[in-house]
């Protein structure tokens, strides 16, 4: 109790801190990140409930999401009304049209979800084709022994969830929802050959838009992996916006935008923080990511 109260009166004082700091920054439309929808307890992972009270607590703060179009209407430069926001979802997991999509249509929320054609329908082995690649980005950014053993464990149970299928996707099309690129075969695309990046790029779109019948425009890269290579050769592809991992890639342009990635391990008071702060949080990246996401407490969600 006491240290929900302590949480609670510092989550106070900073967010009035940066109420205050906030105007002195470009307007920037928060886009927050999520992966799987179960209860596994993972950090890659919210549990429906907890979805459910995120975009609760949007709607009663008076955030919309936004569709993709909208979105890129707006990176293209016009401006955005206050209190918009665009909801995004990682890699595509079945779980996402059995327990977010009915979450979404009822509480008429937008949202785009990002997908690797070349793994439709599939389990995300990419998680154990890429594990070396992955603890090497761990020690970079600075995880503890513990930590990264966590995230190995994850990743080999995540590897296991199916992906949706082609149907599955057009129904999530078909109720408004927007599919877009994850890249066609979830590479670290900084590690492809110049011809590999412009083949995997180009086809994830071809692809999607054959199957889905949508406009493909905008590609959240692989593990947030983007360089301005990657980026030159995104636009080269047809993107007109990409999106990048703040803890590791500075966001820079349209193909280099910012996103924050959200676990079930934020509560709400977390996410009104986060969002109170958002015209700073690209200039804060990796600290108020990881600042953010304490575990939740009695009283506090």
């Amino acid at each position: 109790m006491i240290r929900a109260a302590l949480s609670w009166i510092s989550g106070q004082a900073l967010a009035g801190m940066l109420r205050l700091f906030a105007p002195l920054f470009p307007s920037q439309i928060p886009v927050l990140t999520y992966h799987s929808v179960d209860d596994s307890g993972s950090l890659l992972s919210v549990a429906p409930a907890v979805l459910r009270q995120h975009l609760t607590e949007l709607r009663d703060a008076g955030w919309r999401s936004l569709s993709i179009a909208e979105y890129r209407a707006f990176a293209a430069g016009a401006k955005p009304p206050e209190h918009r926001i665009l909801i995004t979802f990682d890699d595509g997991y079945a779980n996402f049209f059995h327990n977010a999509l009915p979450l979404l249509v009822e509480l008429r929320s937008k949202a785009t979800v990002f997908v690797c054609p070349d793994w439709v329908g599939r389990e995300p082995r990419w998680m154990r084709r890429d594990a070396e690649l992955v603890r090497g980005l761990s020690r970079r950014l600075g995880f503890t022994a513990a930590l990264h053993t966590r995230l190995e464990q994850e990743m080999d149970r995540l590897s296991q969830q199916p992906l949706m299928d082609w149907a599955q996707l057009r129904g999530v099309v078909d109720v408004g929802i927007d599919v877009q690129s994850h890249a066609a075969a979830h590479h670290f695309l900084t590690m492809l050959t110049d011809a590999e990046l412009a083949d995997d790029l180009a086809r994830s779109r071809r692809v999607l838009e054959e199957q889905l019948a949508t406009t493909v425009r905008t590609i959240a890269y692989p593990y947030g992996d983007c360089d301005m290579r990657v980026a030159q050769a995104a636009a080269a592809a047809g993107y007109d916006v990409g999106f990048v991992t703040d803890d590791w890639v500075a966001p820079g342009g349209a193909l280099m935008r910012s996103r924050t990635g959200i676990s079930g391990e934020l509560n709400r008071a977390g996410l009104r923080l986060l969002l109170t702060g958002w015209p700073l949080y690209p200039h804060w990246r990796g600290f108020a990511h990881r600042a953010l996401r304490w575990r939740p407490t009695a009283g506090a969600r």
